[in-house]
């Protein structure tokens, strides 16, 4: 019995500790901060990748986001393990700028956001290349990374 409830006590304190360090990532990694403008409302209609990777404000994302695209704009999600404190955002084309970054063993785009510059997102060229597909397939817009400003 004793067994039992140090078990059941320590698995209560794994999840509480998790639930903590969720809360403190994405009030640190700026989530919080976007989800106040960008927060969606109502069910995601568009295409989706999941187990995506991406830095966002120099947190690593590791196959943890769910990424997508619509006529909108991007949209982003927590993983099912993040999803208590990363709600799902759409944010507007418009609203997104890109440049572009190499380094030695990666490059991508990272996206900033207008209303919050100080706000990166990088994405790799391979997570890109997906979303670009999505796009193509189901719409006619122009995510930043395409601009010419990008390059």
């Amino acid at each position: 019995m004793i067994f039992l409830i140090s078990v059941l006590v320590s698995a209560g304190s794994v999840g509480i500790m998790w639930l903590y360090m969720c809360r403190v990532s994405a009030d640190r990694n700026g989530w919080f901060k976007l989800a106040e403008r960008y927060r969606l409302q109502e069910p995601f209609e568009g295409t989706r990748y999941g187990l995506q990777s991406a830095i966002f404000n120099g947190f690593a994302f590791t196959g943890t986001l769910n990424l997508g695209v619509t006529e909108r704009g991007l949209y982003l999600r927590g993983g099912l393990l993040l999803r208590a404190f990363h709600p799902a955002l759409v944010i507007p084309w418009q609203e997104l700028g890109a440049g572009r970054f190499e380094r030695s063993h990666t490059s991508g785009y990272a996206l900033t956001f207008a209303p919050f510059p100080e706000m990166s997102c990088e994405l790799s060229d391979a997570t890109i290349q997906r979303l670009d597909q999505g796009i193509r397939r189901e719409w006619s817009v122009s995510p930043p990374w395409r601009s010419e400003e990008a390059s």
